[in-house]
């Protein structure tokens, strides 16, 4: 990590650093989130994205039940990053900012539609079955517009949530769950121009 964050720091388009994801090796987390800090203060730092947040009782662990005990939860007191990041499918879900951390959904979306003949798979059988498959890329954009109204009104809430992120952009191998197909060839809205309209009217709202 120490050699990652120097050979970008002067990169301008490293707007945060992640440390964690969804507990993939996670271990010593406020000290590894403290390092990097240490290292670039200059940018946000998120401990952990997605299930095993560093801090707090209320963050989404595996399998979603937050009164659960287990080893997600930890004790620590002091800087653990500047972010609380939620991740849930195929609604955004807020754990609510804290009073030093913003609160992000950092993964949310996943609506997986299988454009035949320029997937990386040759068969919708075949797909990453973890996200809901649409039957068509009309459910496709009307599912899609529907989620990003709840991430409007999260952000409208008491929650605190300051940003959402669709997984993804494009598809990734048996993952077809992207705006775009494997190939880059086919936008897979039907009428883009009223999903960009969407996207303006969240990004132009007043937030309290």
């Amino acid at each position: 990590m120490r050699r990652m964050v120097e050979e970008h720091y002067s990169s301008p388009s490293v707007g945060f650093y992640t440390v964690f994801n969804e507990g993939w090796g996670q271990f010593d987390t406020q000290r590894m989130v403290q390092l990097g800090h240490e290292l670039d203060s200059s940018r946000l730092w998120d401990a952990a994205s997605g299930w095993i947040d560093p801090q707090d009782r209320t963050a989404y662990p595996p399998g979603g039940d937050i009164n659960k005990p287990g080893p997600w939860f930890y004790h620590y007191t002091g800087y653990v990053g500047d972010l609380r990041d939620d991740h849930n499918y195929p609604d955004a879900k807020a754990s609510d900012a804290t009073q030093t951390r913003a609160n992000v959904a950092g993964e949310y979306g996943g609506l997986g539609t299988f454009v035949d003949g320029h997937t990386w798979v040759d068969s919708s059988d075949k797909v990453f079955k973890a996200y809901p498959l649409m039957d068509n890329t009309t459910q496709f954009q009307s599912e899609f517009i529907k989620y990003l109204h709840v991430v409007k009104d999260l952000m409208q809430s008491s929650s605190g949530l300051s940003g959402a992120i669709y997984t993804e952009v494009t598809d990734v191998e048996d993952e077809v769950n992207g705006l775009y197909t494997y190939d880059r060839q086919v936008m897979k809205f039907p009428d883009p121009e009223a999903v960009a309209k969407e996207i303006k009217d969240l990004l132009s709202m007043q937030v309290d």
